[in-house]
């Protein structure tokens, strides 16, 4: 039976997103990753974070008795989220691509993973002033892997 801190390896989502909310609430921003309690919607500006684990990489590590994946791609979702100002919002959503495009996680917030590559592949802005909301979907191709040193939990 798996232990909890060979799970824990594992929550790829719960790491990435946390560490990732931690660089932008750093740079003074509102942000929610999905683990964070219902109830932040109503607030503007924000950014949402999400992250979807992708294709394993083909990448491997050697445990006892067989190998493992060790590399993932992933997608790396920004809803910036602000009221129906386009200056408040177009500023915003820079000052949230800035901090993604320079944010460093690994071995800060990241301890026992690692990310390698980090891309901006798109923009989605959305407005609804009618709904007082302006909304910009950034995502960001990922690649990211379990340190070598972290698979020690599996020799417990």
């Amino acid at each position: 039976m798996m232990t909890e801190d060979q799970t824990a390896l594992y929550d790829f989502e719960r790491v990435i997103e946390n560490a990732v909310k931690a660089v932008i609430v750093a740079e003074g921003m509102d942000a929610f990753n999905s683990y964070d309690p219902p109830g932040f919607q109503s607030r503007r500006p924000r950014v949402d974070i999400m992250l979807t684990v992708g294709a394993g990489q083909k990448r491997f590590h050697k445990l006892t008795d067989k190998n493992v994946e060790a590399a993932w791609k992933g997608l790396l979702r920004f809803d910036v989220i602000t009221g129906a100002d386009m200056t408040v919002h177009s500023t915003f959503r820079a000052r949230v691509r800035a901090a993604a495009h320079h944010m460093q996680v690994n071995g800060d917030a990241l301890i026992q993973h690692n990310l390698q590559f980090f891309t901006e592949s798109s923009t989605s802005p959305t407005f609804a002033p009618e709904d007082g909301t302006f909304q910009s979907v950034l995502l960001f191709d990922i690649d990211f892997s379990i340190q070598a040193d972290a698979w020690a939990v599996f020799s417990t």
